[in-house]
């Protein structure tokens, strides 16, 4: 049963990306699993994070999607290397621009610069696109099961 859990993350990414791509904008994708996490985590969560910039950079859209997953308690965007836990900088529930919550996107919206936090609280939005393009940003989603992380996946 694992492999069509799989599937349907492939495809749900599949066509987010393909989305994006059509219309040209640059794009940033994290695919999310159990084992990413930090500590791992056995689970049949499974998840995909697609991200557009606008093209004046000052808007970078989002869409969420996660497999398997129950009782979510936050969605955010960290700063550390791959295998450490690191800081918050960003919120995907409750950004400016709104996140949504529904059948087969867990979350969508928007950031801006005011939605960022932590350790890049007050800069400009391109700090978070810096962070994303040096490989050092991911998206992880806590449960109440996993507070530290049910999944995660660094944004590429």
């Amino acid at each position: 049963m694992a492999p069509l859990r799989v599937s349907s993350v492939v495809v749900v990414v599949f066509v987010l990306v393909f989305g994006v791509v059509a219309t040209g904008a640059q794009a940033y994708v994290a695919h999310l699993s159990g084992g990413q996490a930090v500590p791992p985590v056995n689970t049949y969560a499974q998840g995909a994070a697609v991200f557009e910039l606008s093209a004046d950079g000052s808007v970078l859209s989002y869409r969420l999607v996660v497999n398997d997953v129950f009782n979510i308690t936050r969605i955010q965007i960290r700063l550390c290397v791959n295998g450490d836990n690191g800081y918050p900088v960003a919120s995907l529930l409750g950004a400016s621009g709104g996140s949504e919550m529904g059948a087969g996107v867990n979350a969508r919206g928007f950031l801006t610069a005011a939605d960022l936090q932590g350790p890049l609280a007050g800069q400009p939005l391109s700090a978070l696109i810096d962070s994303i393009q040096s490989g050092i940003a991911y998206v992880t989603v806590s449960t109440a099961a996993n507070p530290p992380g049910e999944v995660r996946g660094q944004i590429r």
